[in-house]
């Protein structure tokens, strides 16, 4: 098993790279349920990243910010864009195996690390049944929407410039009546619509944060585009490219 890292470490630094994550982890969750498994936790802190490309010397297990005998900062040799990485699920405590001939499988009501869903929430739930599939497609919206689109101040998540095109998708996930969010097969087709769309300028535009400040704005927007004219000579795609098992 390879040493993972957050997948949200280190920063992703264009629209594709976030393209590229979005795609990886629903084609995850794609996988689970063409298997018949929910995974019922599928959230951010479950979501991690094999950093072996990018940190080819590697990193320390419990401080990844620091090299593997924690002398000093871990070396990132490549972008995201450069050697894209796995992104990998993890935490299956709560996952369950499912009848393959029931599409909508009821399991008593289990809370993962996100209590927001909709139909967690009435007071006796633990005594109540849900669907789990939707429940998952409902973890995903969250995770994009509490990481990227409009961050969460309480985790110190702030919100990332230049991704409102996946808005009107992350609200059709996020419906309170879990009957009407679309399926995983139907989220990765409109994914895939939706990566295709966009141009090759705009896949290699830099995510910001809110939290940037003007110096690191101009610090980070000179060499960004000195990386990107240099992709642009070399053919190297906005979105990354990597193996697709599905």
């Amino acid at each position: 098993m390879p040493l993972l890292r957050p997948f949200n470490s280190p920063r992703f630094d264009t629209i594709g790279e976030c393209v590229d994550f979005f795609q990886q982890i629903f084609e995850g969750v794609q996988f689970f349920h063409h298997n018949h498994i929910a995974h019922r936790d599928c959230t951010g802190l479950n979501v991690m990243m094999d950093g072996s490309e990018t940190y080819p010397k590697g990193f320390h297990a419990r401080r990844p910010d620091y090299n593997p005998t924690c002398t000093g900062s871990a070396h990132q040799k490549y972008t995201r864009t450069q050697r894209s990485p796995k992104y990998c699920w993890i935490d299956f405590g709560l996952s369950a195996r499912l009848d393959p001939t029931d599409e909508h499988p009821l399991l008593p009501i289990l809370r993962g690390n996100d209590k927001s869903v909709p139909e967690h929430q009435d007071p006796d739930y633990q005594t109540q049944f849900a669907d789990v599939y939707p429940t998952d497609i409902y973890y995903l919206d969250n995770l994009i929407r509490e990481y990227f689109i409009e961050g969460d101040p309480e985790f110190d998540m702030s919100k990332k410039f230049g991704l409102d095109f996946m808005k009107p998708f992350v609200d059709d996930m996020v419906q309170d009546d879990p009957t009407k969010r679309p399926t995983i097969d139907e989220c990765v087709i409109r994914l895939d619509e939706i990566a295709r769309s966009l141009s090759s300028w705009t896949l290699r535009g830099q995510v910001w944060h809110e939290s940037d400040n003007i110096f690191g704005f101009l610090y980070r927007f000179i060499s960004h585009w000195t990386r990107c004219l240099s992709y642009i000579i070399r053919r190297i795609p906005p979105i990354p490219r990597r193996q697709r098992y599905l």
